[in-house]
């Protein structure tokens, strides 16, 4: 690997790839199937939505723009002066701006990283096996509950809204 201390070099590499990512965040990019009707389903039950991803916000800005402006409430991305997950700051955050606690949250993701940063908020977490890990990475690192489709997770809110 190459060592070197050059934060100018750094920063044009982080800068060269920021403009790289802008013109072709959408190559190969759509939703999961099932993905929108679930949203769709939620905003007609008045359930609030966020997303929360280790992304820049401006490229996580313009893809929830693009697939799920209708259907969103929140949208954090990395920026300056927030934790990356597992940190549970930017969960924390779109609580705060959904005006909701914890214990009315639940996360959903597809990897250890979501499960933990889930755990660091003492937040339920739902493992979906469709994106980035297995099942068996879910339930090792604590998911609370996993689905293997979209219309499962409509299951379980109605479930934990049923129990309020």
């Amino acid at each position: 690997s190459l060592k070197h201390n050059n934060l100018e070099f750094d920063e044009k590499v982080f800068n060269d790839l920021k403009m790289y990512y802008q013109k072709h965040q959408l190559d190969y990019t759509i939703p999961y199937d099932g993905i929108i009707s679930v949203l769709k389903t939620l905003k007609n039950q008045g359930i609030k939505t966020a997303v929360v991803s280790n992304k820049h916000q401006e490229g996580v800005t313009s893809l929830c723009k693009m697939f799920f402006n209708d259907y969103l409430t929140v949208a954090i991305g990395s920026r300056e002066n927030i934790n990356l997950k597992p940190s549970c700051d930017m969960l924390l955050l779109a609580c705060n701006e959904l005006s909701l606690t914890i214990d009315e949250c639940v996360f959903v993701g597809d990897s250890d990283v979501d499960m933990l940063t889930a755990k660091n908020a003492k937040m339920d977490v739902i493992g979906v096996t469709w994106g980035f890990r297995d099942s068996k990475v879910l339930k090792e690192n604590e998911a609370t509950y996993i689905v293997d489709t979209p219309n499962e997770i409509l299951e379980i809110i109605k479930r934990r809204n049923k129990n309020d």
